[in-house]
């Protein structure tokens, strides 16, 4: 795996990122401050990564309870690629991918 990499989306937002195996991009994470939600703040900084990366598919790993995150996911064009059992311990988690 390469090195942590930063999108800025300003007032505290941003997405972190690095390169997986092959040509994929994992999101590690991604926080939009609550004031900016709703916004396109989390959109504006997919569409940069998706627009400064070389790769094939970008993809993100969340909580299966993350409701919130999940339908963000699924609003931007991501699908639901598998369900990762016991991933988080005792909670599983919800894989999405979208391909460049």
């Amino acid at each position: 795996m390469s090195e942590l990499k930063k999108i800025n989306g300003g007032s505290g937002s941003y997405l972190e990122w690095r390169r997986g195996s092959g040509r994929t991009i994992e999101i590690l994470n991604i926080h939009v401050n609550r004031p900016d939600r709703k916004k396109g703040v989390g959109k504006k900084m997919i569409k940069q990564l998706k627009s400064t990366v070389d790769g094939n598919l970008v993809f993100a790993i969340t909580r299966m309870s993350n409701r919130i995150a999940k339908e963000f996911y699924k609003k931007i064009g991501f699908r639901e690629i598998a369900v990762l059992g016991k991933f988080y311990g005792s909670e599983d988690a919800v894989m999405f991918g979208i391909d460049l």
